[in-house]
């Protein structure tokens, strides 16, 4: 917010009016004070009255007439830099800013205006600066407060920008954008109930400011008030919000509570808003796909990919959509685009391994698996899915050791005993492989995998009456077996 600076008899005090505006993070506004007195006259006087109906460019150049009849007149220069800043030219802001914090440094306005250009400029730190000297200048000015608080919160100090516009709601308890700004600071900050009971009075101050109960429906959602949130947003959509964001929240709260047809229909209506809005599209996806319309879910995945490539869970969306066909290859694709997009992502790193092991592309399966292995040993999944990239790939040794690995983290693993004993049988450690199968069998006596597999190792160390015993067990268990059939088949033919 910017500071206009207005003349008053004598000292030149500035006065500080409420804003026209409201302030919403980001955005700076200018912000009237005080009419000016009889001391000022002629160019400075038409330029305030230009300014005042919004015409800028005549303010500028009335304001720059003056500055040159009289260069020392900070209060000159202030005017002339809002009114640069208004019309767009921050460079030039900037510098009659500059020269007017020169002029007079205990012009708190001056000071203001310039972290107000410093903001539009992307360069926070110095607006910081320059806010922080205009607080100490104007200590009770609830307008520099919320300046400072909400620099501080489009620079990620959290707790500083909930300080400084506490101290703007209590200097000003009417101010409906510092009670919105406190409530961004506290969410952000990790403070969600706070940040709720900030939006609150936001909206109770300013029923018709659409972005303020967004807000409030956002803080409810995380706090796992989603009906509440629900009708706040429902609310906005029977006055005819064309907010986007209306709709995509409302369709991911239908969506959390399972209504995936009306969290559809909102989903449809923020896209038609905002074509380029990926989140929308890509949750309409994820609808689409809860409701088996599964052509539906991959353009909505592809579009949100297309429109943002670095937008990881859009490209595993469709990744996963394209293994639940079978079709590996194209999930290799798209979970390769997610983990260039998040390079980070275990997830993405995880299912690529998975899509490369089910394509055939078992080095690079073992070789992010293996990597994964390190970042967290006790991932059973990963360690499952690395051991059967070892086996496939006849690196036998390195199967087994991550067999054992994964009975170590899961003693009761029916399927890791059955593969650890295939790998022991494979090595010809028979009495290990038959002493393991038991075991298997111990946890389920009804594993027909487990007999049938115990069978084969005792037809190999010639015990035919146990081994026939054990295939007779895996029909039992499982009538369909067809390896169990053709062993027992071909044991009991010659009887």
């Amino acid at each position: 917010m910017i500071y206009s600076p207005r003349w008053a008899a004598g000292r030149g005090k500035v006065i500080v009016m409420r804003p026209r505006g409201l302030l919403l993070v980001l955005k700076v506004s200018l912000c009237v004070g005080c009419a000016v007195g009889a001391a000022a006259a002629g160019p400075s006087a038409e330029g305030v009255a230009a300014f005042d109906r919004g015409d800028y460019q005549a303010a500028v150049a009335l304001f720059s007439e003056a500055a040159k009849m009289n260069a020392e007149d900070a209060i000159t220069l202030s005017w002339l830099g809002s009114a640069q800043y208004r019309s767009g030219s921050y460079e030039e802001a900037s510098a009659s800013l500059t020269k007017a914090v020169a002029r007079d440094p205990t012009l708190a306005q001056a000071h203001h205006n310039l972290g107000s250009v410093y903001a539009a400029l992307g360069k926070r730190t110095s607006a910081i600066a320059s806010y922080q000297e205009a607080v100490f200048l104007e200590p009770y000015s609830p307008t520099g407060h919320c300046s400072l608080g909400t620099a501080y919160l489009a620079n990620g100090q959290y707790d500083l920008a909930a300080g400084e516009l506490s101290v703007a709601v209590e200097l000003a308890p009417d101010r409906a954008d510092a009670h919105h700004n406190l409530g961004l600071a506290r969410e952000r900050g990790g403070r969600l109930s706070e940040a709720v009971a900030a939006y609150r009075e936001a909206v109770a101050l300013a029923p018709e400011e659409e972005a303020f109960r967004i807000s409030l429906a956002k803080g409810l959602q995380a706090t796992g008030e989603g009906e509440e949130a629900g009708e706040q947003l429902a609310l906005l959509r029977a006055r005819g919000s064309r907010c986007p964001e209306v709709y995509l929240r409302l369709g991911l709260i239908r969506h959390q509570g399972g209504e995936h047809e009306q969290a559809m229909e909102a989903f449809r209506t923020a896209v038609a808003l905002d074509p380029e809005n990926a989140l929308a599209h890509h949750y309409l996806g994820m609808s689409a796909r809860k409701l088996g319309l599964r052509a539906e879910a991959k353009r909505g995945f592809a579009r949100a990919a297309a429109i943002a490539p670095g937008f990881a869970e859009a490209h595993m969306s469709l990744g996963i959509m394209a293994l639940e066909e079978g079709n590996a290859t194209a999930a290799a694709e798209s979970f390769a685009a997610a983990l260039q997009a998040d390079p980070e992502s275990y997830a993405a790193a995880f299912d690529l391994g998975l899509a490369y092991a089910g394509s055939g592309c078992e080095r690079e399966a073992v070789r992010l698996l293996a990597a994964l292995t390190e970042r967290d040993p006790s991932d059973y999944g990963v360690r499952q899915a690395l051991a059967a990239s070892y086996y496939r790939l006849g690196l036998y040794d390195d199967a087994k050791r991550e067999y054992e690995g994964l009975l170590a983290l899961a003693p009761e693993d029916l399927d890791a005993h059955i593969n650890l004993g295939v790998i022991l049988d494979s090595f010809g450690q028979l009495e290990e492989a038959a002493e393991i199968y038991r075991r298997a069998l111990a946890i389920d006596r009804r594993s027909a995998a487990a007999h049938n597999n115990l069978g084969v190792v005792y037809e190999r160390q010639g015990k035919r009456v146990e081994a026939v015993a054990e295939y007779r067990a895996a029909l039992s268990a499982d009538p369909e077996m067809a390896d169990a059939r053709r062993n027992l088949d071909r044991l009991t033919a010659t009887e």
